[in-house]
């Protein structure tokens, strides 16, 4: 069973497409004391998961440069690896058990996204693989994620990948330098892997 049938009961295997109406982003704005409302409660629940699970993306980047959230990022990152599948189907029912909702769960199982408060939250699957670890396409050298470093996030300690300041260079370049609307690279090509773009 998907991690959707799991939670939902349901037949279908996913829920593909974003559920976008409830989000504040789609209205043009973003509450960042909701999200980090929402942050405090999951972090308690992923510090309880046993699972591995690290901070991600804009969110990452937020962490080291802003000490925050970014304030025109329109979500939080959170990457977990496949194999913690199980477990992230208990927290995920804890976190709705909080109020978050399921707003989507990719049949293919690499995205899954909850809301609460109009902000929602992507997690992110990684496979491992021999040399690297991979997520909707995108791969990435393993010695970042065999062993993790922590960050201190709003309040908490944070699990980040192993020299996180190189990887931002690969994800964003020059990422000191705020740029309002730039996403991340997905052609840093790490350990031969093909190109991915965003779409």
């Amino acid at each position: 069973m998907t991690i959707y049938q799991q939670i939902t009961g349901s037949d279908v295997p996913g829920l593909d497409m974003l559920q976008k109406e409830s989000l504040n982003f789609c209205k043009g704005f973003n509450d960042i004391p909701a999200r980090t409302e929402n942050f405090h409660i999951l972090y308690e629940l992923l510090a309880q998961s046993g699972m591995h699970w690290w901070l991600m993306f804009g969110t990452l980047l937020g962490a080291v440069r802003e000490k925050d959230f970014i304030q025109w990022d329109a979500d939080t990152d959170i990457s977990v690896l496949s194999t913690d599948k199980p477990a992230f189907v208990n927290f995920l029912k804890k976190a709705i058990d909080k109020g978050f909702e399921l707003i989507r769960c990719q049949s293919n199982e690499e995205l899954v996204s909850i809301a609460r408060n109009g902000e929602y939250i992507d997690f992110y699957f990684w496979e491992e693989r021999k040399d690297y670890m991979e997520m909707c396409g995108l791969r990435i050298d393993k010695d970042h994620f065999k062993t993790l470093d922590t960050l201190d996030f709003i309040g908490h300690k944070c699990n980040v990948p192993h020299n996180y300041l190189h990887l931002l260079v690969r994800l964003y370049g020059d990422w000191q330098i705020p740029k309002r609307g730039f996403t991340a690279s997905r052609e840093i090509n790490y350990a031969g892997g093909k190109t991915y773009y965003e779409t």
